[in-house]
């Protein structure tokens, strides 16, 4: 009888065990993809904190247009706005960010890059929008140079509209073509959990904090 009472306790505490390895699994999960957008939200902001022609609520302009941006192509939001973040990098302010987003966006769709290469992305554009166009003949981008330099000759504001003609040309409505294919609708669907699981895990966070508590509890009754 004592044996088959252990035998139950055993069963019991591995079906315990396996119940909270389950659920600290799924907590982990959840807030680690809450962690990505913060962080990425968090990076944006401190970016453009830095770019002297930014203004107020510029960073949350563009948050509001990586949400948008996700609807309608296969790249998550937090991605988007870690390659937004890049161009601020570049001195570049939220009106030039918000115009040069669905073009990266398109060539990034065009290399093939995936999400989380859109910073790279991001990188060349940056050099590109401050002198250096060479960067995007480097990556395939087929730029008119005598036009580059008729543009840049009146103003920083023409050569900026010239550059992103030279970009719509290109790639211009790429990423959200790819978006309307059948593999790009599963895509947009994987990002929509994402989200879901970005809110599990915001609303998870205490839970997570109260398991990391405890074990640190432990840890320092052990050692």
């Amino acid at each position: 009888g004592m044996r088959r009472e252990i035998g139950k306790l055993r069963n019991n505490l591995l079906l315990v065990t396996f119940a909270i390895g389950g659920m600290t699994a799924a907590i982990n999960k959840t807030v680690g993809a809450y962690r990505q957008q913060i962080e990425a939200e968090t990076r944006l902001r401190a970016s453009l904190r830095n770019v002297s022609t930014a203004t107020e609520g510029g960073a949350d302009k563009l948050i509001k247009l990586a949400s948008a941006l996700q609807e309608v192509t296969t790249f998550g939001d937090e991605q988007i706005m870690s390659g937004q973040a890049m161009l601020a990098t570049f001195q570049l302010n939220e009106d030039a960010i918000a115009a040069l987003t669905p073009r990266m966006l398109d060539m990034a769709a065009a290399m093939g890059t995936s999400g989380d290469g859109l910073a790279g992305v991001a990188m060349q554009l940056g050099k590109a929008f401050t002198g250096q166009v060479g960067a995007l003949s480097r990556s395939g981008v087929l730029v008119d140079n005598l036009g580059v330099q008729l543009a840049r000759a009146k103003g920083p504001a023409e050569e900026f509209s010239f550059l992103i003609e030279q970009l719509d040309n290109n790639f211009k409505g790429l990423a959200q073509e790819l978006a309307m294919t059948t593999l790009g609708q599963i895509d947009q669907m994987e990002n929509k959990i994402s989200d879901l699981n970005e809110e599990i895990g915001r609303t998870a966070l205490p839970l997570k904090g109260f398991m990391a508590e405890t074990k640190l509890f432990v840890t320092q009754q052990l050692a």
